[in-house]
């Protein structure tokens, strides 16, 4: 059987520089890097860092210049879409979610902030 988020996680790979960092433990604080070397293969190391998990994906169509010369030219849709998704998410899970582009945060959000929008929406 194919494993479809291994096969996502490649697909992504592909397209851009994703490093992959989490930890699930409440106590242990070391967790796991994920990244990919220049042969796509995957390295994992040992880290650092407080419960949960972090994806950061650096140079999105790098790989491809047409795309990446359209995503560039679009950058304002692309980052409203993306923007939308990510609220879409923050607003329906009980996650803590951060959200920046070019180094700047968009949406921080966290469960508390849910439920103060579900009892007071406006």
């Amino acid at each position: 059987m194919i494993n479809i988020y291994k096969l996502a996680l490649d697909a992504i790979a592909a397209l851009s520089d994703i490093t992959i960092e989490s930890n699930s433990s409440d106590t242990d604080r070391i967790g796991l890097r994920l990244t990919f070397d220049s042969n796509d293969e995957r390295v994992l190391e040992p880290i650092t860092r407080n419960k949960g998990t972090t994806v950061i994906v650096q140079n999105l169509f790098s790989p491809y210049p047409p795309h990446r010369m359209y995503l560039l030219q679009h950058q304002r849709k692309q980052k409203e879409e993306l923007h939308m998704v990510a609220a879409s998410f923050a607003m329906s899970l009980d996650l803590n979610i951060a959200l920046s582009l070019d180094n700047k945060m968009v949406i921080q959000s966290s469960p508390a902030d849910r439920e103060k929008r579900e009892s007071d929406p406006f």
